[in-house]
């Protein structure tokens, strides 16, 4: 930590760079750290790199990034982990693609953003207006 900022370092060479074992992560409890991330992942083989997105003042984004050192490494915490609970998340463990790539995808995925909702509003009552 550096003012209250989590510095990350990592070793690593552009050609050591393995897209298919590049994994986001998603959902994760806000309570979560960078070490308790990278430590969640490490049961499944060498992390090259582990990053928690964090806001500007350090609380957690709820995401984040594992670059394995091999994609046999990246599948088996896919199969471990996608859908597990961590907290009372249920978390998303998927291979990371480009963004150019995801809106090659075009309309096969489609995100809605509702602002304004009520604190107490539940994910039933949500699915009730759609």
């Amino acid at each position: 930590m550096i003012d209250g900022k989590q510095i990350v370092l990592n070793k690593k060479k552009d050609s050591d760079f393995d897209l298919k074992a590049n994994l986001v992560v998603r959902n994760l409890p806000k309570e979560m750290t960078q070490k308790e991330l990278s430590d969640l992942f490490a049961e499944h083989g060498q992390i090259g790199s582990c990053k928690l997105e964090v806001f500007q003042d350090g609380t957690s984004r709820c995401f984040g990034y594992v670059q394995y050192m091999n994609q046999e490494s990246a599948q088996k915490a896919i199969t471990a982990l996608h859908s597990s609970t961590h907290g009372d998340k249920s978390i998303e463990v998927i291979v990371h693609s480009k963004k150019d790539e995801r809106e090659q995808q075009g309309d096969k995925f489609t995100n809605l953003f509702i602002r304004n909702l009520p604190a107490d509003y539940t994910e039933d009552q949500l699915i009730e207006l759609f």
